[in-house]
């Protein structure tokens, strides 16, 4: 037997033996860098360190025994630059595919080359990659770390196994589009993305390590399947992120539709699944028919559901610590198991129809979030109340408060009502008539630890109620009327802090959410709706009457009835009886038209009431005429005469008159759609026309003019005189006004001396010219005809004129 001597080399083995003995793995690194292979396999194949009788080298040499042959961890490297199979031997190093011993390592392929694992099953101990690596099909098992350094390993199908993945250097690991890849038992160090279109599948549980992160891109998924357990669980410290929905793609899903009925899948307290994206609430948590998923830990911006019908949502309650729902999205019903607790941040929104069942001494916390108010609300339509046990609170704010309320809808300003406990025990009920509306309330003194409160809403009234043990139920204040106004609205728990930041309160109890309505909160109900003498009122006044009935024994006549109006009417009404008995028969006067809507409230002597409604229309009906103007002076008309050389329209001035008519309604406001008017001559000469337009006579005096529409009218006075320039047309006669007779022809020379039978006497250089000759070439032509008169020097121009009756003559004479 050839023992290792105290040499060179011999020292080294000795101290590499004794790394093995202790474990001293970096020393071993560096003395096997340090040995050739085959001395080392030497000794390892002829000696063994006796562990019983070790002692330290200083102490006593080391003793060795003969082993069976070992072979030791080997590398084996792809030597193919342009890619390839991994399947075939002749890639690799040592001329065979790696086997479970060995580290694959794949590095310097060329640009766009890589290696591909796409059928069989085989097992390695290692990966290193550095060059792009693709998985296809085929199962890969590594029992160690599959590291990926400055490259990218594709899952685009198949089934990688036991393995630690882990990235440096900005590797990537991702899935591929419209594939189905399989990670069993793995842990994952580094982050993966799921990308569009492809599938994930883990079986045998999946551990997410510190800082690591699978990203479900948008129509990805992330989808629990069966491996050798029933059950599947994700542990560690990571975060799994949903990313929204967006183009044509659905939002990144997790699904457990492949895990065995009854089976379940448990999201540790380490892991946060959050979900990306603006819009609301866009992702989806999946348990199929009959499967149950365990929450432990924190959900953000998902929606949670159990599809088929059969599906279990539950929360664990192993005292592991609380489960968080931030900003979740509730499809089906949850499940919290005994001592369970589940912190609500950022509100829950809870579909129509689901229960929260909470075990023995589990507790829904609602929790200090991104704003000053939290709720745990589903959908809600018609009659019912809303029951809670607030059993305290952690914080001290003396304006925090928690309970119960029906809200129209999520938009900020709704309508409402609520029933609330504050840390100092105040128990209050709030209502908000209608949106952005005053908030009211009625408060009484309770107590802040295990108090039970109740809102009740039938038709649009509701009413609060608190109970110390769930039995005894007082009213708060009386009901008060809420519009609501959304075909569906919220009922739930609900939390506020008005002095500041919200602070942590906890609601222990079973919060249920029914139809069933108490006795003691029957309201009247109505026995003849409300209605109107006339449903459209062309006067100032209509009679509205209503009919209650009692219930419980009560009288009728203990009923009060009060008419308000509804929404915003066109102006202010008076009812002549209100608030009392007597007002089931009011009559109300109106101010202006318009449509109004009125709302009878009728309450009995416990304050319940109950409502009916009824509208009118008020149309403008024409009460006055104002007519313009109201007075007027005119002159007689008169024809013009023959004596009128140039302007015989001067004598038909000032003879006409437009007037105008106004209708206002009822209220003496102008009607908006103004009637026909009809107008006629009252009395005096004249005539009027259809349209107001009215044409004195050919004589002085009076006239009243009259404008009429549906039984009212209004005149007007006129004032006619006579002009001064009015003689009869055939008092005077003037001879050949225009100088055409006789006609002197036309052209540069037509002008004469005054011809002879001209009626007009020229003297001096007179006579009569044609347009455009030499002598009115530069001048205008002739007002009437063609011919004009012209003066030279001395001349001049006259003729005799026979007046046949008095009065006042204008004669008028143009000159150019």
């Amino acid at each position: 037997m050839d023992y290792v001597t105290g040499k060179s080399r011999g020292t080294r083995i000795r101290k590499f033996l004794a790394g093995v003995r202790r474990g001293y793995l970096p020393w071993l690194t560096q003395s096997l860098r340090r040995l050739r292979p085959e001395a080392v396999l030497s000794a390892l194949r002829e000696v063994r360190v006796n562990r019983r009788r070790y002692r330290p080298p200083e102490r006593q040499g080391p003793r060795f025994e003969i082993l069976e042959p070992r072979i030791m961890l080997s590398n084996v490297s792809w030597i193919t630059p342009a890619g390839g199979d991994w399947g075939v031997g002749a890639n690799w190093s040592t001329g065979t595919v790696p086997g479970s011993g060995d580290t694959a390592i794949v590095a310097n392929l060329n640009p766009g080359a890589q290696v591909t694992y796409g059928t069989g099953s085989s097992t390695v101990a290692a990966v290193q990659a550095s060059s792009p690596v693709e998985i296809t099909g085929g199962t890969l098992t590594v029992t160690g770390s599959t590291q990926v350094t400055g490259t990218t390993l594709t899952l685009d199908g198949g089934t990688l196994t036991d393995t630690t993945l882990s990235t440096v250097s900005g590797g990537v690991i991702q899935t591929a589009s419209s594939s189905t890849t399989t990670l069993d038992a793995a842990t994952l160090d580094s982050n993966l993305t799921v990308t569009s279109g492809s599938t994930l599948d883990i079986a045998d549980n999946l551990t997410l390590g510190s800082g690591a992160t699978i990203t479900v891109d948008a129509g990805g998924t992330l989808n629990f399947v069966d491996g050798t357990g029933n059950t599947q669980s994700v542990s560690g410290s990571g975060s799994i992120v949903l990313d929204a929905a967006g183009g044509s793609y659905a939002a990144g899903q997790i699904n457990a539709n492949g895990v065995n009925s009854g089976s379940s899948v448990t999201f540790g307290g380490g892991i946060n699944i959050t979900g990306e994206g603006t819009t609301a609430l866009p992702n989806t948590i999946t348990a199929a028919a009959n499967n149950i998923i365990v929450f432990d830990n924190t959900f953000s911006n998902a929606t949670i559901t159990a599809a088929g019908g059969g599906g279990v949502l539950q929360v664990g309650g192993t005292g592991a610590g609380p489960t968080v729902f931030n900003g979740v999205s509730l499809d089906n019903n949850l499940t919290l198991d005994a001592n369970a607790v589940l912190d609500v941040e950022n509100s829950l929104n809870e579909a129509a129809g689901v229960a929260v069942t909470q075990g023995t001494g589990a507790q829904i916390d609602m929790l200090a979030g991104a704003t000053g108010a939290q709720s745990a609300l589903q959908p809600w339509v018609g009659d019912g109340m809303v029951t809670a046990q607030i059993s305290g609170f952690t914080g001290t704010s003396s304006q925090l408060a928690g309970g119960v309320t029906f809200l129209d809808s999520n938009q900020p300003g709704a309508a409402f009502g609520a029933v609330t406990v504050s840390t100092g025990g105040v128990i209050t009920f709030q209502w908000q008539a209608a949106a952005n509306g005053p908030v009211s309330s009625t408060s009484i003194n309770g107590s802040a630890s295990n108090q039970w409160v109740r809102i009740v809403r039938f038709n649009n009234l509701v009413a609060g109620f608190y109970s110390s043990n769930d039995v005894q139920w007082t009213q708060i204040g009386t009901s008060q009327v809420v519009n609501f106004v959304n075909p569906s609205n919220l009922a739930g728990l609900t939390m506020s802090d008005t002095g500041g930041a919200l602070t942590d309160a906890v609601m222990v109890g079973a919060q249920s959410i029914t139809s069933v309505i108490p006795n003691a909160f029957l309201p009247p109900t109505v026995a003849t709706g409300a209605s109107a003498s006339a449903g459209t009122v062309t006067g100032t006044t209509v009679n509205l009457t209503v009919a209650g009935q009692a219930h419980d024994g009560q009288t009728n006549s203990s009923l009060l009835y009060r008419w308000s109006l509804l929404g915003t009417p066109p102006a202010p009404v008076s009812f002549n009886a209100n608030g009392t008995d007597a007002a089931a028969n009011t009559m109300v006067t109106f101010t202006a038209a318009g449509t109004y809507g009125f709302q009878v409230t009728i309450t009995d002597i416990e304050g319940v009431s109950v409502t009916s409604e009824v509208s009118v229309i008020v149309r403008q009906t024409p009460g006055s005429l104002v007519i313009a103007p109201s007075t007027a002076s005119l002159n007689a008309s008169q024809a013009p005469s023959s004596v009128q050389l140039l302007n015989a329209a001067a004598l038909t001035e000032n003879n006409t008159r437009q007037f105008t008519a106004v209708a206002y309604d009822q209220f003496g406001m102008a009607m908006a759609t103004q009637p026909t008017i009809t107008w006629s001559l009252s009395s005096g000469g004249g005539s009027m026309a259809a349209a107001g337009l009215y044409t004195a006579p050919d004589v002085s005096g009076t006239a009243v003019v009259q404008a009429s529409v549906g039984g009212i009218s209004a005149t007007a006075n006129i004032t006619i005189t006579s002009s001064s320039i009015a003689p009869a047309a055939s008092s005077v006669t003037v001879q050949d006004p225009d100088f055409t007779d006789p006609s002197v022809g036309t052209g540069a020379t037509a002008y004469v001396n005054m011809p002879s039978g001209e009626p007009w006497v020229g003297g001096g250089s007179a006579g009569v010219s044609a347009n455009n000759t030499n002598f009115t070439s530069g001048n205008p032509d002739a007002p009437i005809g063609n011919q004009v008169a012209y003066l030279q020097d001395t001349g001049a121009l006259s003729q005799n004129i026979t007046f046949n009756t008095a009065g006042d003559y204008t004669l008028s004479l143009q000159a150019a």
